[in-house]
């Protein structure tokens, strides 16, 4: 899925992203050279069942291309590693971030 391609809305993340294992989440942010994202070994779910365990997910930080201030962040509570909502895209609660998809923007929170 692309969002400047699909669009940003939930619906089609869920009609193209759900149920494949091992997706990776990429996001430019706007103005700038850095790029986040996340890692769910699981696959995503069209559901509302909230927080859900999922060993080997992290999420990533590449700020410059030198790669000098990237991040790597890895769960530590292994239990409420990813979030399933039918209302949102992906969502990563590793440290708090939530990609929130609407028709124009997608939202870190």
């Amino acid at each position: 899925m692309q969002g400047s391609r699909d669009g940003f809305d939930a619906k089609p993340f869920h009609k193209l992203c759900v149920n494949i294992p091992g997706l990776i989440v990429v996001i430019k942010v706007e103005n700038s050279n850095e790029i986040l994202g996340g890692y769910n070994p699981l696959g995503w779910k069209s559901t509302n069942d909230g927080p859900k365990k999922a060993p080997g997910s992290f999420i990533f930080s590449l700020k410059n291309e030198n790669m000098k201030e990237s991040i790597l962040s890895r769960v530590n509570d292994q239990l409420d590693a990813i979030y399933y909502s039918q209302n949102n895209g992906p969502s990563f609660i590793i440290l708090d971030i939530m990609i929130r998809m609407d028709e124009k923007m997608a939202l870190l929170l």
